[in-house]
């Protein structure tokens, strides 16, 4: 997997931008950790969105290596 971080900066620009046009076209609305800044894909509505049952995608997820948000959900605050 592609660590986005070691990208050059405008490369990590185009690849959010492109990122949150694809969220933005398949009805998928991110939300930023105000804590930590981090950009945040709701799992339950990606996979609405993409017809992938939530109980498949967390079992899926779970076979990648990385890590994921573990903080708290109050911290969330809609992108837009």
């Amino acid at each position: 997997m592609i660590d986005p971080n070691q990208l050059p900066p405008e490369l990590r620009k185009q690849l959010r931008a492109k990122t949150l046009e694809l969220l933005a076209e398949i009805g998928v609305q991110p939300k930023i950790d105000g804590r930590t800044g981090e950009l945040l894909v709701p799992l339950e509505d990606m996979c609405r969105a993409l017809g992938v049952p939530f109980e498949e995608a967390k079992r899926m997820l779970g076979e990648q290596p990385g890590s994921f948000f573990t903080g708290n959900p109050a911290d969330l605050q809609p992108l837009n």
